[in-house]
């Protein structure tokens, strides 16, 4: 085989082994695009479900979803986020329930 012959070879030979890591390459950081996109789009989907104006009773605190239904607030935002409910009793609820207690 001729030297130029045999440099041409290995010239393409080169590039097309330059071309399959860059291939491989590519394909790896479109799998991680994809993933990462996916996530975005999951966290835009539960940035959505809480927003905007909640319907709320000026009394009972029962959250009014759009199809006129009222929840309990605890149970509206518990299946619309990922909050979850601990109860309590602040210090003003406790002396207004349990006046003997606060003697």
């Amino acid at each position: 085989m001729k030297k130029k012959d045999e440099r041409l070879l290995n010239e393409m030979t080169r590039l097309f082994n330059d071309l399959a890591v860059l291939q491989r390459q590519t394909a790896k950081q479109k799998a991680e695009l994809e993933k990462a996109n996916r996530r975005l789009h999951e966290a835009l989907a539960e940035i959505r479900r809480l927003q905007g104006l909640l319907p709320i009773c000026a009394s009972c605190k029962k959250i009014r979803d759009p199809n006129g239904e009222w929840h309990k607030i605890e149970d509206y935002i518990s299946d619309h986020s990922e909050a979850r409910f601990s109860h309590g009793i602040c210090p003003q609820c406790a002396q207004k329930l349990y006046p003997e207690k606060n003697g």
